[in-house]
This record gives structure tokens, sequence and C-alpha cells, in this order.
């Protein structure tokens, strides 16, 4: 039996879902700026609106850093800067808008297998964790989360919550 699916609707949100996931994923906790790895930038400029953003390269040309114009004071209006959560009025708006807030979190940190039977969500943040379990539940999915090490050059940093899912096809 499939999980219920929560019907809500929009009311004027200040950004749109696709970039907000997408910030939530790689955008700095202070402002409005994404970090873009350079072999996906081309697939998704378009859906981030970036024909007017600042952008910087690094040494390498293996990612972009990016600043969208206007969006520290969207983020500061919804008090996001320096405290990534889903907002209560994201969360309880239309199914579309939660669908394209969840591809902005996917297309940010976030994969399917290769035969598309998992997909799977991974952040350090635990609150980012709950908020796309509970956009997911809504949305008709059953996530699961789990709880593990995340680690750089093999040195234990912080806690990785994963959550996966069964993308409907």
């Amino acid at each position: 039996q499939e999980p219920p699916c929560l019907y809500g609707e929009d009311k004027g949100l200040p950004i749109d879902p696709y970039t907000l996931g997408f910030w939530l994923g790689d955008g700095d906790s202070d402002c409005g700026r994404v970090t873009i790895n350079a072999v996906d930038f081309q697939g998704v400029e378009s859906y981030l609106s970036l024909s007017n953003a600042a952008q910087q390269w690094n040494d390498r040309r293996t990612a972009v850093r990016v600043t969208i114009p206007g969006m520290k004071t969207k983020l500061r209006q919804l008090d996001l800067l320096s405290n990534k959560h889903i907002p209560e009025e994201y969360l309880r708006s239309s199914a579309g808008t939660r669908l394209a807030l969840v591809q902005g979190l996917m297309d940010s940190d976030g994969h399917i297998e290769a035969n598309g039977v998992r997909a799977e969500y991974c952040t350090t943040d635990e609150s980012l964790a709950i908020g796309i379990s509970e956009l997911l539940f809504s949305l008709g999915y059953r996530p699961r989360m789990s709880v593990g090490e995340a680690k750089l050059y093999g040195r234990v940093v912080s806690p990785k919550y994963r959550v996966r899912f069964r993308p409907k096809l």
C-alpha cells in the first residue's frame, strides 16, 4: 500500500524550490553562493537562472562558485543564513513545488543507482536529513535514514546521514 501524499498549495514562496534545494545541498550557509562541479554546471545552469550571476572557476576548472543575485536577502527572510533547514512553507507547499525541491537537493547531494532502483541523499546535516525524509514521505515515498561516519582523508570528521528511497518510475 502506498503511503498518503500530502496536498498543499504555494503561498508566495520567495525562492524557486529547485534553487533552494540546490543551495541547501551545495550552498555556502552564510550567503547566496553555490559551488557546482564543472561536469554538472551546464546541466543545472538553466534551472538556477544564472544568467546574471557572478561566477568564479577554481584553478583547475573542475568547479565553479556562483553567487545568485538577490539570494542572500531571500535566505535571510526565511531564516536560513547559517541555519540550513527546509522551511515549513516549502514542506507544506504543492506537490510540484516539493518535487522541484527534492530535485534540487538530489542534483546537489544525491544520486540514483544506474539501474534506477534506489536513490540516496547524503548530508552531514541532521536537520536536512530529517527534512528531506519528511519531504519524501509527503510525496508518497518511503524514505529510510541511516547514520554513519563522514571521513576526510581516512579521518572521521562528523556524522553522515543517508536517506534512501525507491524512485517512482
